[in-house]
């Protein structure tokens, strides 16, 4: 039976003009994460990434790292439906309502507007946006011009399909994508033939932010 990497991209620039695009500690952890694979081994017959710029930074410096070991490495293939959902749409065309109606939401936007650092500021609005998003996922929040969640969802798996389609015995296989394809990915049973994997479920998961997390190897 063949193994599946879902990898969620490295750090990336948060509170940045640009968040699409890897941090200095995300481009570090891309490379470690492709030193990782390269020592022991790891021999990857196909790669993709979705078409965010930090899904394929995260794929080639992973690349980078097997060349430079002199490792072989896949010819690398960009594909739509791996892309992440809208959250920064979601968040932007809903807040306004939100804020005039949600004491929630409302408390845990003051409390990014009055963060005292990044750090700070970095954590509270995770919580403002999870809170959101979570209204989002469960039909709570419907925007007209936004992807619905059971349309990411069906987007994903449709991606899924096509790419687990074109898979050989045995192979060991890499989407570098986000945390919202990846979540869609780990809940599809079955991905594959519907044995156990080598890591106990339906696929092996290594997020690129921790090398040492990696599944299965």
């Amino acid at each position: 039976m063949g193994r599946l990497f879902l990898v969620r991209h490295a750090q990336a620039s948060f509170l940045s003009e640009n968040y699409d695009c890897l941090s200095e500690l995300g481009v570090t952890q891309a490379r470690l994460l492709g030193e990782y694979w390269a020592q022991r081994n790891v021999v990857f017959s196909r790669v993709c990434a979705g078409p965010a710029l930090r899904h394929q930074q995260t794929m080639l410096h992973v690349a980078e790292a097997y060349r430079k070991a002199r490792r072989p490495f896949p010819a690398r293939v960009i594909v739509a439906e791996f892309d992440e959902f809208q959250g920064e749409a979601v968040l932007s065309q809903s807040l306004p309502q939100l804020l005039a109606n949600n004491s929630g939401v409302r408390e845990l936007h003051d409390a990014v507007q009055c963060s005292r650092n990044d750090a700070a500021k970095r954590a509270n609005f995770q919580r403002l946006f999870e809170a959101v998003i979570s209204l989002w996922v469960n039909g709570e929040i419907a925007l007209p011009d936004v992807e619905s969640w059971p349309e990411f969802c069906e987007r994903v798996n449709r991606g899924l399909s096509a790419f687990l389609a074109k898979s050989k015995k045995g192979e060991t296989a890499a989407i570098f994508t986000s945390s919202g394809p990846v979540s869609v990915a780990v809940q599809r049973e079955p991905l594959s033939s519907g044995q156990p994997s080598p890591c106990g479920s339906s696929a092996c998961i290594s997020p690129g932010w921790n090398p040492h997390r990696v599944a299965g190897l």
